[in-house]
């Protein structure tokens, strides 16, 4: 099965949504994943809502090891 457009930018929407600097870019965002998620099923809508927590979980993790590794660097150059 391929992922199709819609899903494409419905998780697109729903990321957006989620890392939006402002409530309106939020609001916005969301408004546009429902009109998106009128097109799908809700099993779609549902493994779209996984991939996205899963992106930002993933994102969130290669920041700390980032971090980590920046702490590393700086205590081996003292």
């Amino acid at each position: 099965m391929k992922i199709t457009n819609t899903e494409t930018r419905y998780c697109a929407a729903l990321l957006l949504a989620r890392t939006a600097p402002t409530k309106e870019y939020k609001d916005l965002c969301v408004a546009h994943a429902e009109s998106l998620g009128k097109e799908l099923t809700d099993h779609q809508k549902e493994l779209a809502s996984y991939g996205v927590e899963a992106a930002i979980e993933f994102n969130y993790l290669l920041d700390r090891k980032k971090m980590e590794n920046s702490k590393r660097e700086a205590i081996w150059k003292v």
